[in-house]
């Protein structure tokens, strides 16, 4: 499990700790990746020859294109890989084992069933469904863009060596997005877990501030 953090940054290194600890609770073997932040995000692009997609947030801050940038450094990394890994952001929390349906995962599965752009999210009732590997349900239909509908949120979810290839000839071709724009059903096959596995931290849950 890679657990992208901020170095340095107290909120960051606190959440991640969290996700890790959580990782550490059911038997994965997490490790920290240090995100590129916003001091080094422009050379970064600039050296690995990356474009701009038709993407306005993306270059908003240099925050969120940090955060892309972060995100296709490991896909680079998996990709290099012989068999799945998974990445979850530092709000990310595991709350189950999923091991046994990692082999279901043709390209890239989402652990999370759940809109976190919902209101309701945190009042969400988990049902007791088997967990199992299906389609991927809220990527909203973009026909006239190139990415076609996408990742809602990508604060956890695995990735397969062939499913980061095809990201990274995705962006070469269309440029980059934000990291979750970019895990798209043009690139790839996008699919879900049945229930939740990695839950946003409960910090976010603004009915409880």
């Amino acid at each position: 499990v890679h657990i992208i953090r901020l170095k340095g940054h107290a909120l960051s290194e606190r959440l991640a700790l969290d996700a890790y600890q959580t990782a550490i609770n059911f038997n994965f073997n997490p490790i920290y990746f240090d995100a590129i932040n916003k001091n080094n995000v422009l050379k970064f692009i600039k050296r690995n020859h990356i474009k701009y997609g038709k993407d306005k947030k993306v270059q908003s801050t240099l925050g969120t294109l940090g955060c892309f940038a972060s995100h296709y450094s490991l896909w680079e990394i998996i990709s290099e890989k012989s068999s799945p890994e998974i990445i979850v952001e530092h709000d990310g929390i595991i709350i189950r084992d999923f091991k046994n349906i990692i082999k279901d995962v043709e390209d890239v599965c989402h652990l999370d069933p759940f809109d976190p752009y919902s209101k309701t999210y945190f009042q969400d009732i988990e049902k007791t469904d088997e967990l199992t590997v299906k389609p991927y349900q809220h990527a909203k239909e973009k026909k006239k863009q190139c990415t076609g509908g996408y990742f809602r949120g990508a604060y956890g979810y695995i990735l397969t060596p062939a499913g980061a290839k095809k990201l990274i000839n995705f962006i070469q071709e269309n440029g980059c997005f934000t990291a979750d724009r970019c895990i798209c059903e043009n690139a790839l096959k996008l699919q879900q877990t049945s229930i939740t596995c990695v839950r946003l931290h409960k910090f976010f849950n603004s009915s409880k501030k």
